[in-house]
């Protein structure tokens, strides 16, 4: 609890968290994933706008950042990962092997990995699940405390408020464009004109 507490301090603190900076953010979030849990890998998926489909985005194995693996978890192969990820906080199994959720890509991803058992926390942004982060266990089949599904959660927090501030500084930019810049020729108008003048 006290390494679990440690780096949810240090994840507050985190410039690259509230800055948006989701790339950085990422890779600190599986460092302290790593470190808390003692999983060899963590591995962060992002939903598609249709529910459809996770697409692996960020994995730390042994110590090494892989920000393009091309890994998908479709939804026709696995519903019931899908279901679990929309009405559950946490969804711990310590068996992949013997889980039905996790049979749509137990053969193309997790026994490749050699992943013997999963974490998995998905981060939200309002109701609608954005994607989810899974400390994938190597080896033996392992059990998930009730500590360590508190702390995967908190992290899933830490990627929803990242790309939260993502949206929000894409936004802004978005809107200093439209009040700089001519829509149809991309040109600056009148109101840069004067500021600058």
């Amino acid at each position: 609890m006290r390494r679990h507490s440690q780096s949810l301090l240090e994840l507050a603190r985190e410039t690259s968290i509230s800055a948006g900076e989701v790339r950085g953010a990422l890779q600190v979030i599986c460092e302290k994933a790593v470190h808390a849990t003692r999983c060899k890998r963590v591995s962060i998926w992002f939903m598609n706008d249709e529910s459809k489909l996770l697409r692996c985005m960020h994995i730390l194995e042994d110590g090494q950042h892989n920000s393009s693996p091309n890994a998908v978890i479709e939804y026709g192969r696995s519903p019931e990962l899908f279901k679990t990820l929309q009405e559950t906080r946490t969804c711990a199994i310590s068996d992949v092997g013997n889980d039905t959720r996790m049979h749509g890509f137990l053969h193309d991803y997790l026994r490749p990995n050699k992943v013997t058992a999963i974490l998995g926390a998905p981060f939200r942004h309002g109701q609608k699940v954005r994607g989810v982060i899974f400390h994938e266990h190597t080896g033996s089949s392992r059990e998930w405390t009730r500590d360590e599904a508190s702390f995967a959660s908190s992290l899933a927090d830490f990627v929803a408020l990242a790309i939260t501030a993502s949206d929000r500084r894409q936004a802004e930019e978005r809107f200093r464009q439209l009040a700089n810049y001519d829509r149809l020729t991309g040109l600056p108008n009148r109101a840069l004109f004067m500021d600058r003048m």
